[in-house]
């Protein structure tokens, strides 16, 4: 065999190793990584999403050139069909488009991918080799190639359906996997958030609330029945656990074991009927501000409002607890009346131990 005759032979096996088939099968394969890499690279940082306009187009020229091993035309075109297919389900899912570059940038990167996937896809023909490669073509000896399977009209529909839909469906799986993962660390961050939240909790045993002062006992007492925490300075420190049997059972102790009017006098308007209206008497008894307040409020409301408003003006010189001093300055600048509701509420208000003092 001549040496021409070789090299023809060598040439002819180059060519029937072509596949546009498989090189459109091939790429649709890819096109899944391709696009999950492309979400990935997103989701980290959207600012470089759209340089994978030029990787994808690399991606996409080397699955056509691996899987096809081709040298005509048609394998740029199926890879352009390909990279066309992947670049929409990209917009389609809106990880192409950052917001911070220009339109030129894009189309610049675009023709880079585009340029990319064609000319990578195809393999070059040595420059020797030209004339050899279209003698085979124009001979007739590429029978096998030219079945219809390998036939455009097979190959670059075949190319743009299962790129497309395959390429989509990595897209679904990528951001169901997302999905999964926000959700997962999401349950993840509220677990131990309420974990976080149940150690706010703390004993309400008379041994402990034995080392509390009475004004952290009192903060205590009403983080558990309104669900915010102050501190003793009235600096809010967050929400808290909502227990109000709890916040009774500390202010139980504080009237019990150190006999603390304030706390009588919160108890006794919580718990109302007999047991609060003795709770109430017992806090007036022993001078609480507030207590006597309110006592003032009930004359005035239910018996004299005249003789009412000269009761409040005269305990007015009396008070030193700034809480007490704004609500009385509130009741003389409107109708006494209008403050007679609030002989029905049983809410225990934070004003009722803001500047309270044992």
């Amino acid at each position: 065999m001549s040496v021409t005759e070789q090299s023809r032979e060598q040439v002819k096996a180059k060519l029937v190793k072509q596949s546009p088939l498989a090189a459109a099968i091939g790429v649709a394969c890819w096109s899944i990584p391709i696009i999950i890499l492309w979400i990935t690279v997103f989701s980290i940082k959207s600012a470089i999403g759209p340089v994978m306009l030029v990787i994808s187009g690399v991606l996409v020229g080397l699955a056509v050139r691996i899987h096809g091993r081709g040298y005509d035309r048609i394998f740029s075109v199926i890879s352009l069909i390909a990279y066309l297919s992947v670049i929409a389900v990209a917009l389609s899912s809106e990880v192409l488009i950052s917001g911070t570059l220009s339109l030129s940038i894009y189309a610049l990167l675009f023709a880079l991918g585009s340029w990319s996937a064609a000319f990578i896809a195809r393999k070059s023909i040595p420059f020797i080799d030209h004339k050899l490669f279209a003698e085979v073509y124009e001979s007739g000896e590429l029978a096998g190639y030219k079945k219809i399977k390998n036939h455009w009209l097979v190959v670059l529909p075949s190319t743009l359906i299962a790129t497309s839909c395959l390429s989509f469906a990595g897209a679904v799986g990528a951001f169901a996997h997302q999905q999964y993962l926000f959700v997962e660390k999401q349950v993840e961050q509220e677990q131990h958030q309420a974990a976080k939240f149940r150690a706010k909790h703390i004993p309400t045993d008379d041994e402990f609330l034995a080392t509390l002062s009475d004004k952290k006992a009192f903060s205590y007492a009403f983080a558990y029945y309104s669900g915010r925490h102050f501190d003793e300075r009235g600096v809010y420190q967050g929400n808290f656990p909502q227990d109000t049997f709890k916040s009774e059972t500390i202010l139980r102790y504080l009237v019990e074991h150190k006999n603390e009017p304030r706390a009588q006098f919160i108890l006794g308007r919580m718990l109302a009927f007999e047991r609060g209206e003795a709770l109430m008497a017992s806090s007036r008894q022993s001078g609480d501000q507030f207590a006597r307040l309110y006592d003032i409020y009930q004359f005035g409301c239910h018996i004299d409002t005249k003789q009412g408003r000269t009761l409040l003006q005269s305990f007015k010189k009396l008070v030193t607890e700034q809480s007490v001093i704004i609500d009385i300055q509130q009741m003389q600048s409107n109708d006494f009346r209008d403050y007679c509701d609030i002989l029905d509420d049983t809410e225990f208000d934070y004003r009722y131990i803001r500047d309270y003092k044992s």
